[in-house]
């Protein structure tokens, strides 16, 4: 099987087009064409994963080696027929758990409970809970469409690519972002107040519902009066909270009013 290569010149009439054996070109590269091509699209695919599925951070904070890292780990399973079963409660619990990735066709997810079944197509992904948090998956997974094609990174294969220190942030993340904000009534001082400024303080403190730490900074509401730093706090609150969800900064969660 030969390839055709075309390459465009500056000039809008120059064209060069090469013929090139598959085998030669496999050569070349080091490893098939189409290998490739998939795993870039694969690549593309994770970058809008979301590690909670749930309104958070993508995975396209990650850097692309990384990503490319992850997606060559990604073993990939070809269903031909419409109906065949992807995963049931009886599988799950001989195979390990897995996050999938629809990359060709469309599959059927039922969830435990709902009688609304959901079409994932091409790009969606489903069974990420199970990867990062250990959690037995609610649903079955159905081929929807004849010749669809899955791939999937088992929770091993998770484990031995991604550091210890990123499997840590990610699940923070996800329990994080799927608790919910205490009162301020709620929270109970865990250590020892730090040295307050005449502005500020900060306090470290616990949620005594779902025992989950947070940083409270408390702003002395006289003082911010009598410096006229209404409108200073004001955009400090607002891009804190415009911004919670970026990698490299400090989440902020919810802002309270005494």
């Amino acid at each position: 099987m030969n390839v055709n290569l075309i390459a465009e010149g500056g000039g809008s009439s120059q064209c060069l087009v090469a013929e090139i054996s598959r085998e030669a070109l496999t050569q070349t590269l080091g490893e098939d064409l189409y290998t490739i091509v998939q795993r870039n699209s694969l690549v593309k695919i994770l970058k809008g994963v979301h590690p909670l599925a749930l309104g958070g951070q993508r995975l396209g904070f990650l850097p692309d080696s990384k990503l490319l890292w992850i997606a060559e780990a990604f073993q990939r399973q070809k269903y031909s027929f419409k109906n065949e079963i992807i995963l049931s409660k009886e599988t799950q619990i001989k195979s390990q758990s897995a996050l999938y990735v629809v990359f060709k066709g469309s599959v059927l997810l039922t969830r435990t409970g709902s009688n609304h079944p959901e079409v994932l197509r091409e790009g969606a992904w489903f069974g990420e809970r199970s990867v990062f948090l250990g959690e037995p998956s609610d649903f079955s997974a159905a081929v929807n469409e004849d010749d669809t094609m899955v791939y999937f990174l088992t929770r091993n294969d998770y484990y031995s690519l991604v550091e210890p220190n990123l499997r840590r942030l990610i699940q923070r993340q996800l329990r994080f972002n799927t608790i919910p904000i205490p009162t301020l009534d709620e929270l109970v001082l865990k250590c020892p107040p730090s040295q307050a400024t005449a502005l500020a303080q900060s306090l470290s403190v616990e949620s005594t519902v779902n025992l989950a730490r947070y940083t409270l900074s408390m702003y002395s509401k006289d003082y911010i009066e009598r410096l006229k730093l209404e409108e200073n706090i004001a955009s400090e609150r607002r891009i804190a909270l415009q911004f919670k969800d970026h990698p490299f900064i400090v989440k902020t969660k919810c802002t309270y009013k005494d």
